[in-house]
């Protein structure tokens, strides 16, 4: 099983998910994700700035563009995949919660392979495609059916995101998902699950940092 870092930045500084929504910490993001790489390999880049509507880090991708980085750049289009892989990003996330219709997915995937599909969750599908659908695994079988071949789900409120996972998708599925986000301890837990792979706060990963 795969532990997958994830930085979470807004405003260009690294933030940290809490109840109330993010709180900023004081670490370079460019070091994180370097430290981060070195010691997982993959590390999700969640840029909240290019989510909630700004313009994405670019810039921020440019410096670490040799990293194996999959970046959740706020995509509503199919032209926003290109940007974040040009910038330097591996793989581009398309997230439900920004995606604006599935054609978008549609148009991405003949631009490029490098796509990894996020479904974000919150007791129900995040995003305005959640009207077309009637299950979470719809949804993914209709990813999946457009060639996607990379699979995030993303618990963004159930204390226990892979009893989630298990409760909605079949153990087939879970042995292509990654899902997120998890503790530390959880993740360790996680080990035997089948899941291909889960998705922990970097900083939780390397608290010194």
């Amino acid at each position: 099983m795969q532990i997958v870092p994830r930085v979470s930045i807004y405003a260009g500084e690294v933030v940290l998910p809490n109840s109330e929504g993010y709180v900023g910490i004081e670490v370079d993001p460019v070091s994180l994700i370097q430290t981060a790489s070195e010691e997982y390999g993959t590390v999700i880049l969640e840029d909240m700035t290019a989510v909630f509507g700004g313009m994405p880090h670019l810039d921020l991708l440019r410096k670490v563009e040799k990293l194996d980085v999959w970046v959740d750049g706020g995509i509503r289009v199919s032209e926003n995949v290109m940007d974040v892989l040009v910038a330097g990003g591996a793989k581009a996330v398309i997230s439900t919660r920004t995606l604006q219709s599935f054609s978008e997915l549609d148009k991405a995937l003949k631009l490029t392979e490098n796509v990894v599909f996020q479904i974000d969750y919150c007791q129900r599908i995040l995003g305005r495609i959640a009207l077309q659908f009637s299950s979470v695994p719809t949804v993914l079988e209709k990813a999946r059916m457009a060639g996607v071949e990379e699979f995030i789900f993303m618990d963004n409120c159930s204390p226990s995101p892979l009893e989630e996972a298990e409760r909605l998708f079949s153990e087939e599925v879970l042995e292509g998902l990654y899902v997120g986000f998890l503790s530390k301890g959880q993740a360790e837990e996680a080990r035997d699950s089948g899941v291909k792979g889960v998705v922990v706060q970097a900083q939780e990963l390397m608290p010194d940092e």
